[in-house]
């Protein structure tokens, strides 16, 4: 990702979804992947979050979010994986 304020990848509903790769989130307040209202998202990659106020992954709402390999928070303030009424 490279604009500040944005996400990669958003999956919202009862649905699931599965990807593969490397996530990597450069930007501040951004966000590489979301599971939102009961969605089931599974990455099955290495997902780097890497400024200031940036998530690896978010799941929300009853979202469930599963990474076969790392997740890393590579700077303060980052995060790699976030759970507000979801699963990580």
């Amino acid at each position: 990702m490279n604009a500040d304020n944005s996400y990669g990848l958003y999956v919202r509903g009862a649905g699931t979804s599965t990807t593969s790769g490397t996530i990597a989130v450069n930007t501040k307040d951004s966000v590489g992947a979301i599971a939102d209202n009961k969605a089931v998202l599974s990455n099955k990659g290495t997902i780097n979050s890497s400024e200031n106020g940036s998530y690896g992954a978010y799941a929300v709402n009853e979202g469930k979010f599963t990474n076969d390999l790392l997740i890393n928070a590579l700077v303060s303030g980052s995060v790699g994986a976030y759970a507000k009424n979801g699963t990580v």
